[in-house]
């Protein structure tokens, strides 16, 4: 029974870290640290009040043709505004290079070394003819068996002359001469897959070196096992810490579910255009680009200069008018006040010049009250339509779980390192009890709970419980979350 016991824990905890795996190439654009979304160019003076905005997104293949107008949306100055255009940009032409490495040692067996073979050799078949392929074979040495190639059957042809040799295993060796290969290329997507049994022998390259290299160019690493056997620690670290992935079957990769995800994201580039409600005057204005599908979100920042009118004279808009008969009308009430504050002093004071003095400069002194009230705007209540939500939640955007979602059921939990907390984060950097959030009414609460390193709200300290918003960032530690919440319908 115990052993019964152990091989489903050890199966279930492959399976967990497989989709955390997955996850977090699919939250965080495979590991690089690249944002999905990005504003390139806006065009805010050639027929404004039309603004042209070029955007860009990194997406794989297969994600790229379900993307539409719907998964945007524009905000200027906080305020939505329509998407009237929207048009994908032709990017038939992005060339992807790709360095498959397979080990040829004699620590394979013979029939594994035959699925490796006929798996890559499938891989090689089913990708498009924008993919430049080279081909690795590494044992006591590593050797270049093709360049970057568009032709399929001279990789073939070269699959076809491996054959087991060698005692050694020059896996780390492998892996950067493969990244080196990519770099000389200059190519702007590129990954590296490895096939091997996972064990490196006699290399004169550490692995905290490859993984450095790696992040460094921005190549993923993939590596594929042919059993779970072969994916020690060592492979599953260097695929999690460069963005890649450790594939610990033949029969996963042969079965085609997974070959998409370990393809390099692609930059897709779209045009949208709309109309600014705001006039001609030059001023600066915050523009926000929010996309989100089933699978990914991004957020990306910009700001548009209206232009300054070309007509001599512009007609002021009525809320302009309104203003400054306003404050005209506040000026004539104030005069009046003050001429009339005078005139009462004078009748009541006039035996003693000192008295008035000081009496009429009294009432404008500000109370300790009342300088609290102007250097202070007043603190919105917990029922404001701005911070009121039906239901919460946290995402993990960096740390030791990265994309998880974290569902806030409780009025009130607690986030630390300590088993006890309602959200337990295995980061040393975070305290044993560190936060915690508190629901009051219909809106959330961020507490620090005198932490070592301190808690931070949208990169700033927190020193007082504040509330929280929709996309609002939490740091702990070296963990960043981001508060997520549904709005209450009317």
């Amino acid at each position: 029974m115990k052993q019964i016991f152990k091989r489903k824990m050890k199966r279930l905890l492959s399976f967990t870290f497989f989709f955390t795996i997955l996850n977090a190439l699919v939250l965080n654009n495979g590991g690089t640290g690249e944002s999905i979304l990005t504003i390139h160019e806006i065009d805010a003076h050639t027929n404004y009040p039309h603004i042209s905005l070029k955007v860009s997104l990194m997406l794989s293949e297969k994600m790229a043709f379900e993307i539409a107008r719907q998964h945007f949306t524009l905000l200027e100055n906080g305020k939505e505004v329509p998407i009237l255009e929207f048009t994908p940009k032709d990017c038939s032409n992005d060339v992807v290079h790709l360095v498959i490495a397979v080990d040829t040692s004699k620590s394979i067996t013979p029939q594994q070394f035959s699925k490796i073979k006929n798996s890559v050799e499938n891989i090689v078949t089913s990708l498009p003819q924008n993919y430049r392929i080279a081909l690795i074979r590494f044992n006591d040495h590593v050797t270049p068996l093709t360049g970057f190639d568009s032709s399929r059957e001279h990789v073939r042809l070269a699959l076809k002359t491996l054959t087991r040799e060698g005692t050694k295993t020059l896996l780390f060796t492998a892996i950067r001469d493969s990244i080196t290969r990519l770099k000389d290329t200059n190519a702007k997507r590129g990954a590296v897959w490895i096939f091997t049994d996972g064990k490196d022998e006699g290399s004169p390259i550490r692995m905290d070196e490859i993984i450095a290299i790696s992040k460094q160019s921005g190549i993923p690493i993939h590596i594929v096992c042919p059993t779970a056997q072969h994916c020690d620690a060592a492979v599953k670290r260097i695929s999690l810490e460069t963005g890649g992935m450790c594939i610990d079957s033949l029969k996963k990769l042969n079965g085609g579910k997974i070959i998409g995800t370990l393809v390099p994201a692609r930059t897709y580039y779209y045009h949208l255009g709309y109309t600014s409600p705001h006039r001609e005057g030059g001023k600066t204005h915050q523009l926000e680009l929010r996309f989100s599908n089933n699978q990914i979100s991004d957020r990306a920042f910009a700001k548009i200069t209206t232009p300054i009118s070309k007509t001599p004279f512009q007609l002021p808009h009525l809320i302009d008018i309104v203003l400054v008969v306003l404050i005209i009308v506040l000026i004539v009430l104030l005069s009046f006040l003050i001429a009339f504050i005078i005139r009462m002093g004078n009748k009541l004071f006039t035996k003693n010049a000192y008295k008035v003095s000081e009496k009429r400069t009294t009432p404008n002194r500000f109370t300790e009250s009342e300088v609290l009230y102007r250097d202070y705007p007043p603190t919105l209540t917990p029922r404001d339509p701005e911070y009121a939500y039906a239901k919460a939640w946290l995402i993990m955007k960096d740390g030791p779980e990265t994309g998880k979602k974290f569902q806030i059921f409780w009025d009130e939990i607690t986030l630390g390192r300590d088993e006890t907390n309602s959200i337990v984060i295995a980061d040393l950097a975070v305290s044993l009890k560190h936060a915690k959030i508190k629901r009051i009414k219909d809106t959330y609460m961020l507490f620090d709970l005198v932490s070592e390193n301190g808690t931070y709200l949208n990169g700033k300290k927190l020193l007082r419980p504040k509330v929280l918003c929709d996309w609002d960032e939490i740091k702990i530690g070296r963990t960043v979350l981001i508060f997520r919440g549904s709005k209450l319908k009317d």
